[in-house]
């Protein structure tokens, strides 16, 4: 197999993002690294240095006993009025009682419509609250000596450091050419065996290339209301709340419906012919199936697999992400999902799994298989392999793409099986069509493309028993920003009956 080396342009860009790593005054004045918590909270281990005493138990009585998550936990069941009480009562309750996620979840939770960001989350609650008539919370500002916790410290610690150096540099994703790549050669080469690659001279012909800047997305989409999380808000506040916010984990536009409520914007790019063929396409109603993406730096996806055993690809229109994948089989170190599905347990945000899991896949002695990792720049194109692990990270302000899964004659089986014998995971329906959507396929085959279908019939066992047994090896669930989290299985065999293991793969990563 040929791959043709990284391009200049592309060294360049990349270059580009490798002098910003580990240097704070380059960060746009809203995003440089803060030298101190805005509260005064300190990591414990500053406790032996300072040699003081920790304020924290003195002040929460008969919490004192319990684990800082704990107490927020208890903090949770307060309403925001109650919140604002309670933190009269001591510097700890003052600490807990301002603790940013407990005030996001308030905000997410009150205002699914949209909000206006100020300054942070509490003083965002309390503006839109006013706005509404109700102001029973006095705004405050005051700094805490000596209140010692890793727990609280990690969320700023994580929005604050600086990327690093050694989670940029890594090329190991083949680049190619479009001009030089023919579908079959796409197929043969990375759809078959199941192997991601960028192309180069798709995304650069799409108008949305030319025209999408921030400036042009406000004045044609600026009042429309696009997904972020869970809230839905205006472009114009959302980008206002992007440049504003110091989160660990910011809010990203990620929206199944944006060429309904922005039509031009379906107009401005078109799928590239290596993955044309979706027999989604087939169904009367298809399932959610392309997204548009816009986000600032350190921004991005936590470790996720794509949804009902589909493939991707990913169109960078401007800005940069930085990739992770692994492949079907290997679970990222770190990131623990539930024998069942329902269930994945990983760091809060990406930058803390590279803070805690990166280096270690990175050391001579690792004995799991390390992520490809690559830069993908605007105008250039990830595929996205079908049961692959990957979490993304936005490396530019204003980063703007376009995602779209797919279903091609080649990952049929995979997203058959998925649907027939994992019905309660599937996802992007409408209530009620999780059970039915493998009948709908199966009907649309049958109509349109009957030799699929017959082929797709030939092995299966009548009782469905080793079809089950293979598929639940891969378990899926939906997380909180509407990527599918998942949990491959198999050790260097089948792989959760997602994809057979190819020879390229074998090649790629061994058979450890």
């Amino acid at each position: 197999m040929s791959s043709s080396k990284t391009s200049s342009s592309t060294v360049r860009k990349a270059a580009e993002h490798l002098s910003r790593a580990d240097t704070a005054t380059v960060e746009p004045p809203s995003k440089r690294p803060r030298s101190s918590h805005p509260i005064g909270i300190r990591p414990l281990g500053n406790l032996l240095i300072d040699g003081g005493r920790n304020c924290r138990d003195a002040g929460l009585g008969m919490l004192k006993p319990l684990s800082d998550f704990a107490v927020c936990t208890v903090f949770e069941h307060l309403t925001c009025v109650e919140l604002g009480r309670v933190a009269r009562v001591s510097r700890s309750f003052y600490v807990f009682a301002n603790h940013e996620e407990l005030w996001m979840q308030r905000v997410t939770d009150d205002f699914r419509d949209g909000f206006q960001y100020h300054k942070d989350w509490r003083c965002t609650w309390l503006t839109m609250t006013h706005r509404k008539g109700v102001n029973s919370v006095a705004p405050a500002s005051v700094r805490v000596p000596s209140f010692y916790s890793d727990w609280l410290f990690q969320r700023f610690h994580c929005a604050s450091v600086p990327l690093k150096r050694r989670w940029l540099c890594t090329e190991t994703i083949d680049r190619r050419d479009a001009a030089a790549l023919s579908v079959g050669d796409s197929i043969r080469e990375y759809e078959t065996p199941n192997v991601p690659v960028i192309i180069r001279g798709v995304v650069d012909r799409w108008p949305a290339y030319g025209k999408w800047s921030r400036e042009h997305l406000l004045k044609r989409a600026g009042h429309v209301k696009f997904t972020a999380g869970p809230v839905d808000m205006s472009l114009r506040d959302f980008f206002a709340y992007a440049d504003a916010n110091e989160d660990d984990n910011p809010l990203f536009i990620f929206d199944p419906k944006f060429a309904d409520r922005a039509p031009f914007m379906a107009d401005d790019y078109t799928p590239p012919q290596y993955f044309a063929e979706d027999m989604f396409a087939l169904l009367p109603q298809r399932p959610n199936f392309r997204w548009l993406l816009i986000g600032n730096r350190r921004s991005g996806s936590k470790w996720h697999v794509d949804p009902n055993a589909t493939s991707a690809w990913n169109g960078v229109i401007r800005g940069a992400k930085k990739w992770f994948m692994l492949p079907p089989g290997h679970v990222p170190p770190g990131v623990s999902p539930s024998r069942g599905g329902a269930e994945v347990t990983q760091p809060v945000s990406l930058v803390e799994w590279l803070l805690n899991f990166y280096d270690a896949t990175q050391q001579a002695d690792y004995g799991g298989v390390r992520p490809l990792e690559a830069t993908v720049c605007a105008g250039e194109l990830l595929f996205i392999p079908r049961g692959w692990w990957h979490a993304v990270l936005n490396l530019e302000d204003d980063t703007f793409a376009i995602t779209q899964n797919f279903v091609s004659p080649r990952g049929l089986r995979a997203t058959a099986k998925f649907l027939r014998f994992k019905p309660e995971q599937v996802s992007g329906v409408s209530e009620g069509r999780h059970a039915g959507l493998w009948m709908e396929l199966e009907e649309a085959l049958r109509t349109h493309r009957p030799e699929l279908l017959a082929d797709l019939s030939t092995g299966w066992q009548t009782d469905g028993t080793a079809a089950k047994a293979e598929s639940a090896r891969v378990d899926v669930s939906v997380n909180g920003e509407g990527a599918v989290d998942g949990r491959g299985g198999g050790d260097g065999g089948s792989s959760g009956g997602v994809v057979s293991v190819h020879p390229k793969l074998l090649a790629m990563f061994g058979t450890s």
